[in-house]
C-alpha cells in the first residue's frame, strides 16, 4: 500500500510542504510541559534512590547525628577498654632476689679464683694499647696547623 506522496518525484519535499501547510488540529494544555518535566525529574530521583548497600551507607553517612553518635560510641568504648584492661599489680616474687644474688656472688668468686698470672699479661697489653692511642692522638694534634 503506497502513500499518496509516493507518486511525486520528491516525496520528502511533498510531505514537508503538506505538513507545513496544515495547522495543528488539537490544542495542547498549557501544563503539559510542566507535567512532562515533573515526570522526568521523578524518573531521575527514582534511579538515584534505588536501594543498594552503598546508597544506604551513603545516606547514613550524610546524617550529622550519626557521625556524632559514632564518635561518642568510640570514645565510650576507649574509656571502657582502658578501665577494664588495667594491668594488675603483680605480687613480687621473693625467690628471684636470692637467685640474682647467687649469680652475682658466683661471678665474683670466679674473678677471685683466676690467678693473677692469666690476668697480668692481659692488663699489660691493655696498657700498651692505651699508650699507643695516646701517642697517636698527640701526633695528630701536633700535625694540625
Amino acid at each position: 500500500m503506497k502513500s499518496q506522496f509516493a507518486k511525486f518525484k520528491n516525496p520528502e519535499a511533498a510531505l514537508e510542504s503538506a505538513l507545513r501547510k496544515s495547522g495543528p488540529d488539537t490544542e495542547f494544555p498549557a501544563t503539559l510541559h510542566n507535567s512532562i518535566m515533573r515526570a522526568v525529574h521523578a524518573a531521575r530521583r527514582e534511579r538515584k534512590t534505588r536501594v543498594s548497600a552503598f546508597a544506604v551507607l551513603q545516606r547514613f553517612a550524610e546524617m550529622r547525628w550519626l557521625r556524632i553518635t559514632g564518635l561518642a560510641a568510640l570514645i565510650l568504648l576507649g574509656i571502657w577498654l582502658s578501665i577494664h584492661n588495667r594491668p594488675q599489680r603483680m605480687n613480687s616474687n621473693t625467690q628471684s632476689l636470692p637467685e640474682i644474688s647467687t649469680a652475682l656472688t658466683a661471678s665474683q668468686e670466679i674473678v677471685d679464683a683466676l690467678p693473677s698470672a692469666t690476668i697480668g699479661p692481659l692488663s699489660d697489653e691493655l696498657d700498651k694499647v692505651n699508650r699507643d692511642f695516646n701517642r697517636t692522638a698527640e701526633f695528630v694534634l701536633a700535625a694540625l696547623p
